[in-house]
């Protein structure tokens, strides 16, 4: 016989998890749970049930299922990823969910006078739990301004890593992503609203204070070094990349000084860079060209008035301008309430610790929860076998 679904009017709105906080009362009791969570565990144990899925299935399929995709507040009402790589299949969702610490968080939670992160901010009138949290004492600051960091070597002070951006607009796409102690390369620092962000060596915008003013990401660790190496005019700065016959002592002298021409190539060797200094510790650098129709003239590699005209080509890096990063940005999880069920509720709980404990154990049980789910109410066409 056939299957018949439901009428569209009976469908679940895309996007839209129903009833995750099924019977939830208000407060929490003294292990931090929402009051009621009782009433949410049997609710999700009932419909299962309904379907033949026992405690054993419905665990496997919850850890095999919210190991993918993550909620968004304008959807759901709820915000965040279950794990920090929700791309691959894994065990991850029951060894964090056991393993992890866990707050409850709403709309308007704030830390220490800090509110949440925007990642795992639920909508108004929605609860969920996110990864404890709380905010990074290290390298708290005031009164952050682009003076107090002046063009040098960086060294990431993050204890994860600091997005680096084709531009200095904090929406322009992510082209890298340098780890905890990554030095790099800045030759010049802006203050935009309340962060500072330096433009490197190599290309890109890094961010130095964060854009609430508060939190040091990059520590100053060494004076400003540019080595002789193949550069690219970036994109856009082409009218810029202006040749002199030398290079200028003081900036003034620089305002004076007439080009004798413009680079008509893309990339270009450049070496014996000249670095004046500001009283405001701002920097312009000037190279010399090594080979072809301006060898031993003078070019601005950077320049105040419009930034940065080349990048360095670092082999292994950027050969080809980078692209932007296409890894899907989880710096804090979260559950949901009907998530937390599993882990306090002993039934449910003590699946949930095997599924943490062994991967291929929970491969195989999603795998089989899966397909009784799928086939449930489906007898098969006539001379078909369901193996």
């Amino acid at each position: 016989r056939l299957k018949l679904d439901k009428a569209a009017s009976k469908a679940v709105k895309p996007g839209r998890l129903p009833e995750a906080e099924h019977g939830l009362g208000q407060g929490l009791d003294d292990n931090g749970r929402i009051n009621g969570w009782e009433n949410l565990a049997d609710h999700i144990r009932n419909v299962f049930g309904r379907m033949g899925i026992t405690d054993q299935e419905t665990v496997a399929l919850v850890c095999g299922g919210h190991v993918y995709g993550r909620c968004h507040p304008d959807l759901s009402g709820y915000a965040g990823a279950w794990v920090e790589e929700p791309t691959k299949f894994s065990n991850e969702y029951a060894a964090d969910l056991v393993g992890d610490e866990w707050m409850y968080v709403e709309h308007g939670t704030t830390v220490n006078g800090e509110p949440i992160p925007e990642e795992t901010r639920p909508a108004e009138g929605k609860r969920q739990y996110m990864t404890k949290w709380e905010p990074s004492e290290l390298g708290k600051i005031e009164n952050a301004n682009a003076t107090n960091y002046p063009p040098g070597k960086y060294k990431v002070v993050d204890e994860e890593y600091v997005n680096v951006r084709r531009t200095h607009q904090t929406d322009s796409v992510i082209i890298d992503q340098p780890v905890f102690e990554t030095v790099v390369t800045v030759i010049s620092t802006r203050k935009f609203g309340n962060g500072v962000r330096g433009q490197l060596d190599v290309g890109g915008w890094i961010s130095i204070v964060s854009s609430n003013g508060e939190e040091q990401l990059m520590e100053r660790v060494g004076d400003l070094e540019i080595v002789s190496a193949k550069y690219r005019v970036l994109s856009g700065a082409g009218p810029q990349a202006k040749v002199y016959d030398a290079t200028p002592a003081t900036k003034d002298e620089f305002e004076g000084m007439e080009s004798v021409g413009v680079l008509n190539v893309r990339e270009i060797q450049l070496s014996d860079f000249h670095i004046l200094e500001s009283e405001d510790k701002s920097v312009e650098i000037f190279a010399r060209i090594e080979g072809g129709e301006y060898d031993s003239k003078y070019v601005p590699v950077l320049l105040q008035s419009v930034g940065a005209i080349f990048e360095r080509i670092q082999p292994g890096y950027n050969e080809t301008p980078r692209k932007a990063i296409k890894k899907l940005e989880v710096r804090y999880q979260m559950m949901l309430p009907s998530d937390m069920i599993f882990l306090w509720d002993p039934e449910f709980r003590v699946h949930v610790e095997k599924y943490a404990e062994d991967e291929e154990l929970l491969k195989r049980d999603f795998g089989a929860a899966f397909k009784k789910l799928t086939q449930l109410g489906f007898d098969g066409c006539p001379g078909m076998k369901i193996s």
